[in-house]
Protein backbone atom coordinates (compact mmCIF):
# COMPACT_ATOMS: atom_id res chain seq x y z
CA UNK A 1 0.00 0.00 0.00
CA UNK A 2 1.49 3.55 -0.86
CA UNK A 3 0.76 6.50 0.61
CA UNK A 4 0.65 9.85 -1.10
CA UNK A 5 -0.61 13.67 0.46
CA UNK A 6 -2.31 15.94 -1.49
CA UNK A 7 -4.17 19.10 -1.29
CA UNK A 8 -8.07 20.27 -1.91
CA UNK A 9 -7.23 20.52 -5.63
CA UNK A 10 -7.02 16.79 -5.85
CA UNK A 11 -9.72 15.52 -3.26
CA UNK A 12 -11.95 18.41 -2.58
CA UNK A 13 -13.32 17.85 0.95
CA UNK A 14 -13.03 14.47 0.91
CA UNK A 15 -10.30 13.32 3.73
CA UNK A 16 -8.94 11.13 1.89
CA UNK A 17 -9.20 8.95 -1.24
CA UNK A 18 -7.44 6.12 -3.26
CA UNK A 19 -6.44 4.69 -6.33
CA UNK A 20 -8.01 0.44 -5.77
CA UNK A 21 -6.17 -0.43 -8.73
CA UNK A 22 -2.94 0.61 -8.10
CA UNK A 23 -3.24 0.48 -4.18
CA UNK A 24 -2.76 4.07 -3.57
CA UNK A 25 -4.13 5.69 -0.68
CA UNK A 26 -4.44 9.79 -0.96
CA UNK A 27 -4.42 11.43 2.30
CA UNK A 28 -5.87 15.23 2.02
CA UNK A 29 -3.46 17.18 3.90
CA UNK A 30 -5.80 20.70 3.97
CA UNK A 31 -8.90 18.49 5.41
CA UNK A 32 -7.68 15.90 7.34
CA UNK A 33 -6.62 17.31 10.29
CA UNK A 34 -10.08 19.36 11.05
CA UNK A 35 -10.71 15.66 12.26
CA UNK A 36 -9.91 13.96 15.50
CA UNK A 37 -7.04 11.26 16.00
CA UNK A 38 -9.49 8.29 16.07
CA UNK A 39 -11.59 9.74 13.00
CA UNK A 40 -8.34 10.41 10.59
CA UNK A 41 -6.96 6.36 10.93
CA UNK A 42 -10.94 5.27 10.26
CA UNK A 43 -10.79 7.61 7.23
CA UNK A 44 -7.31 5.90 6.02
CA UNK A 45 -8.13 2.40 7.03
CA UNK A 46 -11.46 2.98 5.09
CA UNK A 47 -10.08 3.76 1.91
CA UNK A 48 -7.41 0.99 2.75
CA UNK A 49 -10.63 -0.82 2.93
CA UNK A 50 -11.47 -0.25 -0.69
CA UNK A 51 -7.67 -1.21 -1.88
CA UNK A 52 -7.54 -4.50 -0.09
CA UNK A 53 -11.38 -5.51 -1.00
CA UNK A 54 -11.51 -4.39 -4.54
CA UNK A 55 -14.19 -2.66 -4.10
CA UNK A 56 -16.12 0.74 -4.66
CA UNK A 57 -18.69 -0.20 -2.03
CA UNK A 58 -18.76 2.29 1.35
CA UNK A 59 -20.47 -0.44 3.25
CA UNK A 60 -18.48 -2.62 3.16
CA UNK A 61 -15.24 0.06 3.59
CA UNK A 62 -16.74 1.56 6.58
CA UNK A 63 -16.86 -2.38 7.98
CA UNK A 64 -13.58 -2.82 6.63
CA UNK A 65 -12.40 0.16 8.71
CA UNK A 66 -14.44 -0.66 11.44
CA UNK A 67 -12.88 -4.08 11.73
CA UNK A 68 -9.38 -3.04 11.70
CA UNK A 69 -9.79 -0.18 14.53
CA UNK A 70 -12.06 -2.23 16.90
CA UNK A 71 -10.57 -3.04 20.21
CA UNK A 72 -7.57 -0.24 19.28
CA UNK A 73 -9.25 2.53 20.72
CA UNK A 74 -11.30 2.92 23.69
CA UNK A 75 -15.14 3.47 22.76
CA UNK A 76 -13.54 2.79 19.23
CA UNK A 77 -17.17 1.42 18.43
CA UNK A 78 -19.21 4.55 19.00
CA UNK A 79 -16.26 6.46 17.57
CA UNK A 80 -16.83 5.06 13.92
CA UNK A 81 -20.68 6.41 14.27
CA UNK A 82 -19.72 9.68 14.77
CA UNK A 83 -16.77 9.74 12.11
CA UNK A 84 -19.84 8.79 9.75
CA UNK A 85 -22.03 11.63 11.58
CA UNK A 86 -19.45 14.02 10.95
CA UNK A 87 -18.23 13.93 7.80
CA UNK A 88 -22.28 13.65 6.76
CA UNK A 89 -22.56 10.09 4.93
CA UNK A 90 -26.42 9.16 4.49
CA UNK A 91 -28.19 7.82 7.20
CA UNK A 92 -28.48 4.42 5.50
CA UNK A 93 -24.21 3.96 6.01
CA UNK A 94 -24.48 5.21 9.36
CA UNK A 95 -27.36 2.59 10.07
CA UNK A 96 -25.39 0.00 7.86
CA UNK A 97 -22.46 0.77 10.59
CA UNK A 98 -24.66 0.44 13.33
CA UNK A 99 -25.61 -3.22 12.68
CA UNK A 100 -22.31 -3.83 12.34
CA UNK A 101 -21.07 -2.39 15.31
CA UNK A 102 -23.72 -4.09 17.40
CA UNK A 103 -22.60 -7.95 16.11
CA UNK A 104 -19.22 -7.06 16.96
CA UNK A 105 -20.45 -5.90 20.72
CA UNK A 106 -22.50 -9.27 20.65
CA UNK A 107 -19.52 -11.25 19.89
CA UNK A 108 -17.25 -9.29 21.81
CA UNK A 109 -20.07 -10.09 25.08
CA UNK A 110 -20.17 -13.61 23.89
CA UNK A 111 -16.71 -14.04 24.46
CA UNK A 112 -16.14 -12.38 27.92
CA UNK A 113 -17.29 -14.96 31.04
CA UNK A 114 -20.36 -13.58 32.52
CA UNK A 115 -21.48 -14.48 35.96
CA UNK A 116 -25.50 -13.66 34.99
CA UNK A 117 -25.83 -14.30 39.40
CA UNK A 118 -23.82 -11.36 39.99
CA UNK A 119 -23.08 -9.27 36.58
CA UNK A 120 -21.44 -5.55 37.24
CA UNK A 121 -23.97 -3.06 36.50
CA UNK A 122 -21.64 -0.88 35.74
CA UNK A 123 -20.88 -2.81 32.82
CA UNK A 124 -24.09 -3.55 31.60
CA UNK A 125 -27.47 -5.19 32.30
CA UNK A 126 -28.62 -8.83 32.40
CA UNK A 127 -32.22 -9.25 31.31
CA UNK A 128 -33.65 -12.82 31.44
CA UNK A 129 -30.22 -14.80 30.96
CA UNK A 130 -28.64 -12.11 28.16
CA UNK A 131 -26.22 -9.52 29.01
CA UNK A 132 -26.65 -6.14 26.97
CA UNK A 133 -23.65 -4.05 27.99
CA UNK A 134 -23.82 -0.18 28.76
CA UNK A 135 -22.00 1.05 25.28
CA UNK A 136 -24.34 -1.39 23.08
CA UNK A 137 -27.45 1.15 24.84
CA UNK A 138 -25.48 4.17 24.53
CA UNK A 139 -24.97 3.42 20.67
CA UNK A 140 -28.26 2.70 20.04
CA UNK A 141 -29.85 5.80 21.77
CA UNK A 142 -26.75 8.17 19.84
CA UNK A 143 -28.57 6.49 16.78
CA UNK A 144 -31.68 7.40 17.62
CA UNK A 145 -31.08 10.96 18.12
CA UNK A 146 -29.05 10.95 14.99
CA UNK A 147 -31.70 10.14 13.11
CA UNK A 148 -33.60 12.28 15.02
CA UNK A 149 -31.42 15.44 14.15
CA UNK A 150 -31.49 13.93 11.01
CA UNK A 151 -34.78 14.09 9.93
CA UNK A 152 -35.49 16.90 12.28
CA UNK A 153 -32.95 19.30 10.05
CA UNK A 154 -34.60 17.62 6.73
CA UNK A 155 -37.62 19.55 7.78
CA UNK A 156 -36.31 22.84 7.56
Amino acid sequence: MQFISVDSSVLGTSPAGCDRTAGIVYINTDVIGNYSEFEQDFWIEHEIGHCVLQTDDEFKADSYALGQLFGKYEKSLKKSLIALYNLGVSEERINSLFEKILELDKMENERLPIDFDSACYDEGVVIGKKFISFNAIALFLIAVAVFWLASTYAKR
